[in-house]
């Protein structure tokens, strides 16, 4: 018995330290984006300025499309399965809202480059980001916009850098708790070194947010967005009965909550 009792803890740690070494792998899926070539360019037709921010360690790639008489810009951040190419799609509906709309990539995804190692350089990025768009004249009004994984981005760009509302889509409380749910015999918040506690930086936030989630939501639970709404100071929850993971976006519902957000 001893023996076994051995082998389990030998077999337990190894699935541990596997989950550690390949977390990347299994956080963010860039691989299953559309390809983009260098020649790659928006397929839209409303005029864009293209954003490269270069570093030793990478170069982060966005697009940021103009809206006429823009009121202000959305910084969008997606999810962990997308890209520009595959999230442009959301363009237009923010361009009739008067707002320009910047959507950028994480590293290793569509054109940008290198690979993240660890929560810090996310985070570092998405700051790199936010002041390359603040620091133009046309930005106006910034509005930080995350769906999924970018959700908890986005709520630490608006505790970073108070002054501005977050619009979230399948928001989480944290990755670590979300990735409890999903692997609950392992000790997620030891293993994940992307555990973004978004329920601890959105208690600082003092500006709007609006959160949007589907009940049907299997990927991010419905207990998370509810304790997300829970700890912040102002934050609005909509729930859309019936709706999953990825069908907000594609819901009458979701048209009223983005007008009532904007």
């Amino acid at each position: 018995m001893r023996k076994l009792g051995v082998m389990f803890v030998l077999l337990y740690m190894s699935a541990c330290a596997v989950l550690y070494a390949r977390q990347e792998s299994m956080l963010f899926l860039s691989h299953y984006a559309p390809n983009m070539t260098a020649s790659w360019k928006p397929r839209l037709s409303y005029a864009y300025d293209e954003m490269r921010l270069r570093s030793p360690s990478r170069e982060l790639y966005g697009v940021l499309w103009h809206a006429p008489k823009a009121r202000g810009t959305i910084l969008y951040c997606h999810g962990n399965a997308d890209n520009i190419e595959s999230v442009q799609m959301v363009v237009p509906q923010f361009i009739e809202h008067g707002y320009n709309i910047l959507i950028w990539d994480y590293r290793g995804y569509g054109l940008s480059t290198g690979q993240l190692t660890d929560q810090q350089e996310l985070l570092a990025d998405a700051e790199s980001v936010y002041a390359w768009l603040s620091h133009r004249r046309d930005a106006g009004e910034i509005v930080f916009y995350g769906r999924s994984l970018g959700s908890g981005v986005a709520v630490y760009l608006a505790h970073k850098f108070p002054g501005h509302k977050a619009l979230l889509e399948a928001a989480y409380d944290s990755l670590a708790s979300v990735a409890q749910d999903h692997y609950p015999i392992f000790p997620a918040s030891w293993i994940l070194k992307y555990p973004m506690p978004s329920s601890e930086w959105v208690r600082t936030v003092r500006d709007k947010i609006f959160i949007i989630h589907g009940t049907e939501d299997h990927v991010i639970p419905l207990d998370h967005p509810k304790a997300l709404a829970a700890a912040a100071p102002q934050a609005s929850l909509t729930m859309l009965k019936g709706v999953d993971h990825n069908g907000l976006s594609f819901s009458p519902q979701y048209t009223d909550w983005l007008n009532r957000a904007l």
